[in-house]
């Protein structure tokens, strides 16, 4: 995140810009994995595909739509 956030800041300060940001985080927690990915599917079901392909697109991290497998930085990623 820290490194997007420099590349913007980069690109607006060519242009005579300063921006600034705000990030927005979500977190489920449900009694087991399962039921925090249920959660989160549930979420995003309304979301067609070309909303979760431009947000893959902006962003470098793995999107948030991204697998399931579970490991550590899965976790804060999926």
């Amino acid at each position: 995140m820290a490194e997007k956030i420099a590349q913007v800041r980069e690109k607006a300060a060519r242009h005579g810009r300063q921006v600034r940001f705000g990030i927005r985080l979500h977190v489920i927690v449900r009694e087991t994995n399962e039921e925090a990915w249920q959660a989160a599917d549930s979420l995003i079901s309304h979301l067609d595909d070309e909303t979760i392909a431009r947000a893959g697109r902006l962003s470098p991290e793995p999107t948030p739509l991204a697998s399931k497998d579970g490991g550590p930085a899965q976790r804060a990623t999926r």
